[in-house]
This record gives C-alpha cells, structure tokens and sequence, in this order.
C-alpha cells in the first residue's frame, strides 16, 4: 500500500488485547499513532451519558436516531443507542481526530477499517469536497440480525459515505439489500493474510484440532468439549485466543477428564504469531463454529497454512470453504454431527488427506493472498 499512497497514518480506536502499544510489526511508510481513546470509552452511568448527549451540541442528530427508529420501545435498542451516541460524541471531542480532520489535504482519503466504533463520528464531522470517505464492513458491524435487529447510525454512515467496501459476497448482497438507494457506492473487497510457510501433519498418533478466536458468546467454543468428548481417538484441542469468556472455558475443558483429549489454551497471539506458529506447528484440522462471521481471518489463516477446515456455514464462509478443502456444518448444529466428519476425515488416506491440504493453500493462494488483495484495494481507493 505504502507504494500508492504519499503518507499513510494508521490511528487504531483502542488496543484492547495488548494494551497501548504497537502490536504489529513497524512498516517503512506508515506513521503509527497511539489509540483515539487510549483510555477507552468512559464508563460514566448510563444516565449521566444520555443527558450529555441530549445536551450536546448535536442533540438533534442524536435524537432524530432515537425517534426515527423508535428505540423508545426496546431497552436493549435505547441502551445500545445511548452507547454508540456516547462514543460518537466522545470521538467528536477528540483533539486527535479533529486534527486529522481539520488537517487534511484536499485529496485525502478516510478509511475505517470497521463499520462500529470510529466510523459512527463520520455523520459528525464535515470534510473537504475532494476527500473520500471509505468504509468496510465484516460482519458485526453489518448483519442485523446478530444485533437484535439494529445498528446504531448505520443509516446515517450510508448516507455519508463515498465507498463501501464488504470482505464477502454474502455480506454485499446483504447490505445492497438494506440498501439499495446505495448500491452503486458498494463494492466486494476481500480480506487477506500472509503465510508464513504450511503446518505439517502429525506424525505421532495424534491428532490435533485448532481453534483461532475471541472466547465470546457469538464464537460458541463452548461446543468443542462437548464434541471432543463424543471422539474415542487420540486428539489434542489447541485454542488461539482470549477473552471474557476464557476462565469458564477453561473449567468446561477440565472437567472433560479423558484420557484420550488433551487441550492448550494459548491465549492472545498477534496475526504474525499465529503465522508463525502454524509454521512451527503439526495441525491436521481446524475449526470454527462461530454462530455468525464477516469472512473469518482465523480461517483464512488456516488456508494459508495448508489446512483442512470444518466451519459452521454463516455469513461468507462458505465463499471460502467447499468439499475441496473442508466440511461445511448447518450453523445450528449437533455436537455428534460434527463428531463424525471428524472421525470420517480421520479415518481418510494420507493421500486423501494431502489432497485437502493441497487444496486448502490453492483456495489461500486463489482468494486469500494479501499482497494482491492489497493491490486491488489500492487501485479501488484510487479510482
């Protein structure tokens, strides 16, 4: 990117997983600040929050959001809205971000990376006629139906926005449908990962499963012990990944107590750690059973190591997985149904199995490089 572009500045909205440091590797040609909020989203009570905002300089943009969609008849609805209002005028204050703004050549362009968080200050703020505003959307921050059928000024950021871009096929078909006063402004725009070289298959009798993610609610890792249990073979669960849900985890997988199952709980690791531990690593499957997804990262990384996968059929994964290179579940399925395809896969020739691995770096190489992802992006925020 930085071959396109005459600065880049990469302001992150907050690091959650490792603090207020850096935890990427520096890239010659990119200015690299600290958080907008490095302290985070104020926890004042929510009360407090509503009348900041109702008493805010742009109490009518906010309260036009609240009347518009009727929030007044969900509590969830009025407490996610006072949140994101919150936020917004917190981002507003920002001497950072009003900088960035008030700074700005006329030609520059506004990317952000999430369709939440940062980009719900855009409707706020006024920029050149010249300047683009982009914004890509995943999967949290654009399905509706995962947010109790509402996300806060997504109204308001389409309205404001010059170019969309969505990392699926699924998720553009999805949103051109909320929208498709916008559709001409909307484009497919793939995500990609960088591999540090393949995994290798176990040699030693076991077999290992990799799970890569958040420990939240929507990634359900709850189930992976209730499906490693249902397995009479030797096999070792490794997980990638934090989070709040963690601890619990945890105490689920003790008290499996067989003999055949032996587990690791790895916690966070960087995208360039994961790289190189599935290099470092023999991996002969991996799994995500997230009950909804963007395009998931985690199995795009899999990819590039060479690795079979078995996903819950949810949002644009099946863009990336097919009979090639994994299994594909029902998103709301059993336990035992999972169970099988891995004794199925288990039971598979070394040959068989070599082909999926060959076939699951192809789908990498095909849809998943980021050096030539990067490219096309490049040439669209030109264009």
């Amino acid at each position: 990117m930085v071959d396109y572009f005459e600065k880049i500045d990469l302001i992150p909205f907050s690091y959650p997983s490792a603090g207020n440091k850096l935890s990427v590797s520096p890239i010659e040609g990119v200015e690299y600040h600290l958080p907008i909020l490095a302290k985070g989203v104020s926890q004042k009570h929510t009360l407090i929050k509503f009348l900041e905002i109702i008493f805010s300089l742009h109490s009518l943009y906010f309260l036009k959001e609240f009347f518009r969609n009727k929030l007044f008849l969900s509590k969830l609805r009025a407490i996610r809205w006072v949140g994101a209002s919150y936020k917004a005028l917190q981002l507003k204050k920002s001497i950072k971000l009003n900088k960035l703004f008030n700074n700005a050549p006329q030609d520059a362009i506004f990317y952000f990376f999430w369709g939440r968080e940062t980009a719900e200050v855009l409707p706020l703020c006024k920029v050149g006629p010249n300047t683009k505003r982009v914004v890509r959307f995943h999967g949290y921050d654009l399905y509706r139906e995962v947010n109790d059928g509402y996300l806060p000024f997504q109204d308001s950021l389409m309205d404001n926005i010059d170019l969309g871009l969505v990392c699926s096929q699924y998720g553009l078909n999805t949103l051109c449908g909320y929208y498709p006063q916008h559709k001409q402004k909307l484009l497919l725009s793939r995500l990609g990962v960088i591999t540090n070289g393949g995994a290798g298959e176990s040699q030693d009798g076991v077999f290992r499963i990799v799970t890569c993610s958040r420990v939240v609610n929507l990634k359900r890792l709850h189930l992976i012990p209730e499906i490693l249990k249902l397995l009479d073979i030797e096999v070792e669960w490794i997980h990638i990944g934090d989070g709040p849900g963690l601890k619990d985890l945890k105490q689920q997988t003790e008290e499996l107590k067989k003999e055949n199952i032996k587990y690791q709980l790895l916690g966070h690791l960087t995208p360039i750690e994961v790289s190189k531990f599935y290099s470092h690593q023999s991996v002969d499957l991996f799994m995500n059973v997230s009950e909804s997804e963007g395009v998931p990262v985690s199995v795009m990384e899999a990819l590039s190591a060479g690795i079979p996968v078995i996903a819950t059929n949810v949002g644009g994964t099946s863009e990336l997985i097919d009979e090639n290179v994994g299994f594909l579940l029902e998103k709301d399925f059993m336990p035992s149904a999972a169970a099988e395809l891995i004794v199925d896969f288990v039971k598979k020739t070394k040959v068989e199995k070599n082909v999926y691995r060959f076939n699951a770096f192809s789908k990498y190489d095909s849809m998943c490089k980021a050096d030539k992802l990067a490219e096309n992006l490049a040439h669209l925020l030109l264009t």
